[in-house]
């Protein structure tokens, strides 16, 4: 089973993502190609974004998200449930 809540602890625990400005469509366009295409190339397309000024701090955190993401057998077995929790990280950041 997902728990869903040590997960959304960890992540709104790294300073780096309450210090981030997400952009709600990257967020949607990214949790969609993890749900689609897995871990391994999400994570290899966010690299590729890390070059761009403009995407680098999303980039970067939501690799290290989605190294936190992969920890879980749970989500590490269902992409969907990967893809469902970027998009609503700008949800998560707004709940304090």
């Amino acid at each position: 089973m997902i728990d869903l809540d040590d997960i959304w602890t960890d992540i709104r625990e790294d300073r780096r993502f309450m210090k981030t400005r997400f952009n709600s469509l990257y967020l949607r366009e990214i949790g969609g190609l993890l749900d689609r295409r897995g871990f391994i190339e999400t994570k290899l397309h966010l690299w590729d974004n890390t070059s761009r000024d403009d995407l680098r701090p999303q980039a970067s955190i939501l690799i290290s998200i989605i190294s936190r993401l992969e920890r879980d057998k749970g989500v590490r077995k269902n992409n969907g449930t990967g893809g469902y929790i970027l998009k609503e990280l700008s949800v998560l950041k707004s709940l304090k």
